[in-house]
């Protein structure tokens, strides 16, 4: 039976996940199934969970991890990581400011907040709300302030686009970081016996699939003030013993734990002001009881996705903080864009790519770029078209989606420059197959004056605007139109040249690349060069996963790697392009060399 309560807890979560990724909503039922799976499994589920949510969500590519907690280079980042891994929390050596306390505790002075239901004695049985926390006159155990209003405040919106959170946030979850949990509390000395409501009793969190709590101490925490405790090693998967996980989602008391974990292994973080602790707090934990004063603390919670418990939505009605104006921008405008993406391109419909198809769908473009032609007055225009190609887009730039002017095609010809000075610098002649209207040999002309430079295209549109550019900008290239998989020997008018290249070409070409690269090696004397996008070779992220839908949807090249590694040849190298026009494309550049 335990195995077929299991099944179904993993069926519900498996539903619920397809509904939070398509509803932005998690069902109770798959939420309390995370829970019981992760009490069954000693956490495991919530490890393959998490494995999953790092291959769909790479981490971010941060300018740098400088901030209040520190400025951590790479072997930095590592050592907090590691011990994050290994004990489960982290206290930083840096500290907040005493002035940036000041206002915090000001803030928390005068704001309304709410009163927690208590469920000791004395207190309320319901939440209510007052004006302001008054320490003179104490209420009940816990004052929480709601997350709308502690995301408006400046400095909290400081605190929440700092580089060095978001990076030790991200090295811990193994992807990009979502900032879904902020909280601002005072416990106090309400009562003589500490309250579950105000988690005063020792539970482990279990909101979403994976987290990690940075707790900041606003006012000084000694043994007296309500210290936070943890459980060292209790976030491991197994780090709970299964007598205390078949309690469920339960307040314990200090006499269980005592009796499960030796007192070596309770933390209990006496600190002054301004400390910062990052904790995952699937581990045990708890807000010890106040004997003396009060406590207040910040904390800011970063998960590896939403799915999970429901949280009020709270809205940032002003930026305040230019840091995280730019954040928001950056990773909004991916989002968007992956949800526009992925909803693209599950609903497109299945091409069907050959020749046919092709030159309709090139011979009319070909076309317009003529007037482009004529509007170009250097040759700088026409290989990068102002007003067309150097206006913002979405891009691929470093391996992450950017909404940005991006020259992609100067990328990839530069890409090209470096591989023939690479491999092949004693080349004195180059084709293209598939060159379109031509540019990338006028390039080439240029920066290598001394290579001959052909160029054959399928589409005679195409021919006639390379020609055009050639004559116009008088640079040496020539050009002709050829179907390079299916005309006979007599067609390639051009004499052999030393190498060859294609460029988005054979990408064309779904089901006769291999008879492709032989005709053009065939050819040449050295070897060739493809820049081709190559699924096989994206990366496995949500973009990749995205991009390869897209790629076979499109009926783009299929089995390439497989066809070059069937071709014998001398040598073959691979390089993986960080960088493309369609940002759900990770190109590759390969080099192949004869005998």
């Amino acid at each position: 039976m335990p195995v077929a309560s299991e099944l179904r807890s993993a069926a519900r979560l498996i539903l619920g996940g397809v509904q939070h990724v398509t509803l932005g909503r998690t069902p109770d039922a798959a939420y309390q199934s995370l829970i019981s799976l992760f009490c069954r499994t000693g956490g495991r589920s919530s490890d393959r969970l998490s494995q999953l949510m790092s291959l769909a969500h790479p981490p971010y590519k941060l300018p740098d991890a400088r901030g209040i907690a520190g400025d951590f280079d790479a072997d930095a980042l590592k050592t907090v990581t590691a011990d994050l891994d290994t004990h489960g929390f982290h206290v930083f050596e840096n500290r907040l400011s005493g002035d940036l306390c000041d206002r915090l505790v000001k803030f928390a002075t005068t704001n309304p907040c709410s009163v927690r239901a208590s469920s000791g004695q004395g207190g309320s049985s319901k939440p209510f709300v007052v004006e302001s926390y008054n320490p003179s006159k104490v209420l009940g155990h816990r004052y929480d302030f709601s997350g709308q209003d502690i995301i408006n405040n400046a400095d909290v919106q400081r605190l929440m686009g700092d580089h060095s959170l978001v990076a030790v946030a991200q090295s811990y979850l193994r992807c990009k970081p979502v900032l879904d949990v902020m909280g601002m509390w005072w416990h106090t000395a309400f009562g003589d016996e500490p309250d579950a409501e105000a988690a005063q009793f020792y539970h482990f969190d279990m909101d979403r699939i994976k987290w990690l709590k940075f707790f900041i101490y606003l006012t000084d925490v000694g043994p007296e003030n309500g210290p936070h405790c943890f459980i060292e090693g209790s976030h491991r998967t197994g780090g709970i013993p299964s007598s205390l996980l078949e309690k469920g989602y339960s307040r314990l008391t200090d006499e269980e734990i005592s009796f499960n974990y030796s007192s070596d292994r309770l933390i209990e973080f006496t600190a002054p002001r301004g400390t910062i602790i990052a904790e995952d707090t699937r581990g045990l934990h708890k807000g010890k009881h106040v004997r003396k004063g009060d406590r207040l603390m910040l904390q800011l919670q970063f998960s590896n996705s939403l799915f999970g418990g429901y949280y009020p939505p709270s809205r940032i009605e002003r930026v305040l903080d230019p840091v995280l104006e730019d954040m928001i921008k950056s990773f909004a405008d991916q989002l968007r864009f992956y949800a526009r993406s992925a909803l693209f391109t599950l609903r497109r419909g299945q091409q069907n790519r050959d020749t046919a198809a092709v030159l309709g769908e090139y011979s009319s473009g070909w076309d317009q770029y003529g007037e482009y032609l004529r509007g170009a007055e250097t040759l700088d225009d026409w290989l990068r078209i102002p007003g067309v190609e150097d206006v913002p887009a979405y891009y691929n730039v470093d391996g992450r989606v950017s909404y940005q002017p991006f020259d992609s095609s100067g990328f990839y010809r530069k890409s090209l420059l470096n591989a023939i000075r690479e491999h092949f610098p004693h080349a004195r002649s180059i084709a293209e197959y598939g060159c379109g209207v031509g540019r990338n040999l006028l390039f080439l002309k240029r920066a290598l004056p001394d290579l001959d430079c052909y160029g054959y295209e399928l589409c005679q549109p195409g021919v006639a605007v390379a020609k055009s550019a050639a004559e116009k900008f008088k640079v040496p290239v020539q050009y002709a139109q050829l179907d390079y998989v299916k005309d006979g020997i007599e067609k390639f008018v051009f004499p052999e040249t030393d190498i060859a290249f294609t460029m988005f070409s054979l990408e064309q070409l779904p089901r006769s690349s291999e008879r492709a690269v032989r005709n053009i090696l065939d050819h040449v004397r050295l070897g060739s060069i493809h820049i081709e996008p190559v699924p096989e070779n994206y990366p496995r992220t949500l973009r990749g996963i995205l991009g390869r839908i897209e790629h076979r949807k499109i009926d783009y090249l299929s089995g390439f790697d497989a066809v070059v590694h069937s071709l014998n040849l001398k040598n073959m190298t691979l390089k993986k392009l960080t960088s493309a026009h369609n940002p759900l494309m990770s190109p590759s550049l390969y080099v192949l060399k004869k005998g």
